[in-house]
């Protein structure tokens, strides 16, 4: 479990690196990192609720970088080193599902990465990261009064699985391939995660605890479920009356305990966005691990509707 210690030094980072490039991050500096949406979302083992997610980057550096690139690559190329730091954070509101709406923390996603773009739209790039729940509870003891609480306060004893701790560092490498023509776009990315034993900021992951039961699919470690992801994106600008753009995507990924495991558990992920006049609707469907950190260990099938904002939509 990381301490608050180190998401204040994290966001004292992020905010020396603004102060100190003031210009850049009035420009292009500061941009979306992963999808920012809010969305009411519903899992089979759990009630609906409102689904935020916020995600920003900021890039490091921008000049330097600039200049490293200009020496390192041939005379007029376009490859570039760029250095970024992101956060991104998830919270559920149950909204007249639980007893006074409470707020829980899903994921909290601390990341740094270099990433080498080049001038034929492809780009590759490593990471090291933190991904955590932002949970407390890690012995018996907890966990049952916890049970206790939720069974006085809302009837159901499971809704105490939301508040174990999670919580793992990885290394990540991430290729991309993306087209541009005109007002189509189209992108495919593949990414391998590890998850790591003992980490600089967790230390040993937070993903099994004794007194914790296993189910049928026995998956007491992430990396049984995560670890290896492909996805497809596909864009368009369109002008049919109020709809202005519109946007699919689909997803996978699975884990890679062993060669021999890949592909056992599997999370399949397809969502949709249409831009309707100022308004991105935004839908999904998913079946598989993760969509939870505090029970991605169980597989879920989860559907959802509500926006996904972006600072433009071509952007």
């Amino acid at each position: 479990m990381v301490t608050n210690r180190f998401l204040a030094a994290f966001f004292a980072v992020f905010y020396f690196a603004s102060v100190g490039n003031a210009q850049s991050m009035l420009g292009q500096a500061l941009s979306e990192h992963e999808p920012n949406r809010i969305v009411w979302t519903n899992d089979d083992d759990d009630v609906a609720y409102l689904d935020l997610q916020v995600s920003l980057r900021y890039e490091l550096l921008p000049r330097t970088f600039e200049g490293i690139s200009r020496k390192v690559s041939p005379e007029g190329s376009t490859k570039r080193l760029r250095p970024y730091i992101a956060f991104t954070t998830r919270l559920g509101q149950y909204v007249k599902t639980r007893e006074s709406a409470p707020v829980i923390g899903k994921r909290f996603n601390p990341q740094i990465y270099l990433r080498f773009e080049s001038p034929q739209s492809w780009y590759m790039q490593i990471a090291y990261g933190h991904e955590s729940n932002g949970q407390h509870i890690d012995s018996l003891d907890q966990f049952q009064r916890a049970q206790e609480e939720e069974l006085l306060v809302n009837e159901d004893s499971t809704f105490a699985r939301d508040f174990v701790s999670r919580g793992w560092d990885y290394s990540e490498f991430v290729a991309a391939k993306e087209f541009t023509g005109g007002a189509t776009r189209f992108g495919f990315y593949m990414s391998g995660r590890y998850f790591l034993r003992d980490g600089a900021l967790e230390g040993e992951p937070d993903e099994f605890f004794p007194w914790e039961t296993v189910d049928e699919d026995r998956v007491t470690r992430r990396i049984q479920v995560h670890g290896l992801r492909a996805t497809v994106k596909y864009e368009q600008d369109v002008n049919l009356g109020f709809i202005k753009g519109w946007k699919v995507a689909g997803g996978f990924e699975t884990g890679v305990e062993s060669f021999g495991m890949i592909g056992k558990h599997q999370t399949w992920r397809v969502e949709s966005t249409v831009l309707c006049g100022v308004l991105p609707i935004h839908a999904f469907a998913s079946t598989g691990f993760g969509g939870d950190l505090a029970r991605y260990n169980r597989k879920v099938d989860s559907f959802g509707f509500g926006f996904e904002f972006r600072p433009s939509w071509r952007g």
